[in-house]
């Protein structure tokens, strides 16, 4: 996504220190005018600040930069190179439209010096535009810059008053010097392109160009990704815009022709100069920068003419990412050198956008019209729609970073057991395999061996019962002793013992119970009937067979008492339930024969009635029926709610 925008039409160059924070120096690139048609130029020192949340413009009507000069002749490229014992901040080195050569401290600059206080110094020993600017990352004192007619030049900062040296003599394939670049691995090797259709490489130990590199069309590895267009244009020479070396093999770099015919990107390998190993095609016009990721050589930038910023893989050629598409030309862009995660894009729309890899994608949304549009006015309704968010991308990475894959994962599982994945790259560097890695992990010896005595007598009770005597000592001995207890064989009476009950004590206490009860005599209480009747009628109801039944002295006379009590319940029933019925009458003498209320009150008569009893058990349990008190105290006690509720 973009997180910032420069309002500028500046060529521009990323700082290489370690701040957290990176600088961003600009100059007006030469070929472009603004408002004013002025012919000078500013160098500013730009320091955005990701986390503001500010706004996403600077320059303009957003915040300014941090420190800058003004200079009399715009800038065809910037370089900065890293810090040094000297100059905390490196040096800024700037190719001018003039031919010269300016080198400026950055400190200076931001410390609010003149141009002529933070130029370090100044050469004008080229003869025109100077477009190639680099600095060895090696030797960090040494800088290499290009022009037209094949010009190379080698300074050393130690000896800035020293002149220049060529590095070779001057090459006859090589015509104007569009770019140039050291070699990440070798330190005496750079490639320098050229608007003739050549690349060549330099070594300085040699003193000469080693080797050339020109492509006219024709086979090559990668032509099936042409699509034919590179075949159609078979022998003609394409200008080369831009060089870029790979940022960990020494023998492999990337150079892409400027030509609208055939705009296509060709990695080269050293070890076969005759063809490009690989050629990319995506862009529909000539491609005027590429820039390769340090820190990750599966991550190609380049733009072009055709306003487009693509992201590659150069090892497969897939388009992996492609950034929001500009108004104008895209002449410039670069990863930053510290942060991976973010790069930047000039254009001659006069932006220079910051943007970050992180949520690269924005769904698409369909126009729609306005619900305030009307039939005379669509196109009106149409146009105050909201534009689209600028700090959007328009496709996502197919592909993670290298510095966010994970090359080792680890993870704990049960039984000390640890689970290890790492990648093994192969000698390309690309992915080789993947291995799975199973270990045990012992930290507590002691917790292993119990656990292992644990599993071995596992089924075995009198094991676990023998195991839980041994654990029977300090605060949870009952929990033990319970276990211990279930494991063995016929374990009810040292459960009850556990509980804290004996048997013997329950058998006095029920003995004792027992005496508490009125004495039995032939299964006859003092009282004149039966245990079993005993306790189950009320007094009053003994109290009525006491006054009509005499102490029976035989077994005849026992069962004559035994048909009086029937008769007596009976007959009690048999008035409960007059009772009963005359109460229900009363209190649902609207309902006539017939309705579910008086069905009801009739089968709840019957039953009281003793229809539904089963008579063999009257001879165990006496039978008192208490429907009728219980259907009167009901009634009487909802009669009242019931009238208020009618």
């Amino acid at each position: 996504m973009k997180l910032k925008d420069i309002s500028r039409t500046a060529t521009f160059a990323w700082d290489l220190s370690s701040s957290s924070s990176p600088l961003l120096a600009t100059g007006a690139v030469a070929g472009a005018l603004d408002e004013s048609f002025s012919n000078d130029s500013q160098l500013e020192l730009w320091a955005p600040d990701f986390s503001d949340g500010q706004g996403l413009r600077l320059g303009g009507e957003g915040a300014g930069p941090q420190g800058s000069i003004t200079v009399g002749s715009r800038f065809n490229r910037l370089a900065w190179s890293a810090p040094n014992a000297t100059y905390s901040r490196g040096v800024l080195a700037a190719g001018m439209e003039t031919g010269e050569i300016h080198v400026f401290d950055p400190a200076r600059i931001l410390s609010g010096s003149t141009a002529d206080q933070a130029r370090i110094f100044q050469n004008d020993k080229h003869t025109g535009p100077v477009r190639g600017l680099d600095f060895n990352p090696i030797q960090k004192n040494l800088m290499l810059s290009g022009a037209v007619n094949a010009e190379l030049y080698i300074f050393d900062l130690n000896s800035p008053s020293a002149a220049p040296i060529p590095p070779g003599p001057l090459s006859t394939k090589l015509n104007e010097i569009t770019s140039l670049q050291w070699n990440p691995t070798v330190s005496r090797v750079f490639a320098a392109s050229s608007s003739s259709g050549f690349t060549s490489v330099w070594d300085l130990k040699a003193g000469k160009e080693i080797v050339s590199l020109q492509y006219g069309g024709g086979a090559a590895k990668g032509m099936e990704t042409v699509g034919g267009m590179a075949g159609l244009q078979m022998g003609k020479r394409r200008g080369m815009s831009d060089v870029c070396w790979h940022p960990e093999q020494a023998t492999r770099l990337i150079t892409a022709s400027e030509d609208d015919e055939s705009p296509i990107i060709m990695l080269w390998d050293l070890r076969n100069t005759r063809a490009p190993e690989r050629i990319l095609s995506g862009h529909h016009k000539g491609v005027l920068s590429v820039s390769w990721c340090k820190q990750d050589a599966d991550l190609l930038l380049s733009c072009g003419k055709d306003n487009r910023t693509l992201c590659w893989n150069p090892q497969t050629g897939e388009i992996i990412g492609e950034l929001p598409q500009t108004t104008d030309w895209s002449f410039q862009t670069a990863w930053c050198p510290r942060n991976p995660d973010l790069l930047a894009t000039a254009s001659f729309d006069g932006h220079i956008g910051i943007h970050s890899l992180q949520t690269t994608t924005i769904p698409s949304q369909p126009s729609q019209i306005a619900e305030t549009a009307t039939a005379d006015d669509v196109f009106g309704a149409l146009g105050n729609q909201e534009a689209a968010d600028e700090g959007a991308n328009v496709l996502s990475l197919k592909q993670p970073p290298r510095w966010l894959r994970c090359p080792v994962s680890a993870t704990f599982g049960f039984g000390g057991l640890l689970v290890s994945t790492s990648n093994l790259p192969g000698a390309s560097g690309k992915h080789q395999s993947g291995v799975v890695h199973l270990r045990k992990v012992v930290t507590e010896q002691d917790i292993i061996d119990r656990a292992t005595a644990l599993e071995e007598m596992a089924g075995d009770q009198a094991k676990l019962a023998e195991f839980c005597g041994t654990r029977v000592g300090g605060d949870a001995d009952a929990a033990w002793k319970t276990l211990q207890t279930l494991f063995k064989a016929d374990s009810r009476d040292d459960l009850v013992k556990l509980l804290g009950f004996s048997k013997t004590d329950v058998a006095s206490q029920v003995q004792e119970a027992i005496k508490k009860f009125p004495v039995l005599q032939d299964g006859v209480s003092e009282k004149g009937q039966d245990s079993l009747v005993t306790f189950a009628e009320p007094e009053k109801n003994v109290e009525k067979v006491e006054e009509k039944v005499e102490e029976p002295d035989t077994p005849t006379a026992a069962t004559k008492v035994e048909g009086t009590l029937s008769e007596i319940s009976v007959a009690s029933d048999s008035k409960r339930t007059e009772e009963t019925s005359a109460t229900e009458q009363s209190l649902f003498d609207d309902h006539t024969p017939g309705t579910p209320a008086a069905a009801a009150a009739d089968f709840f008569s019957s039953m009281a009635a003793g229809t539904l009893r089963n008579p063999l058990l009257d001879n165990v349990i006496p039978h008192k029926s208490e429907v009728g008190d219980s259907s009167v105290a009901a009634t009487m006690g909802s009669r009242p709610s019931s009238v208020r509720s009618e």
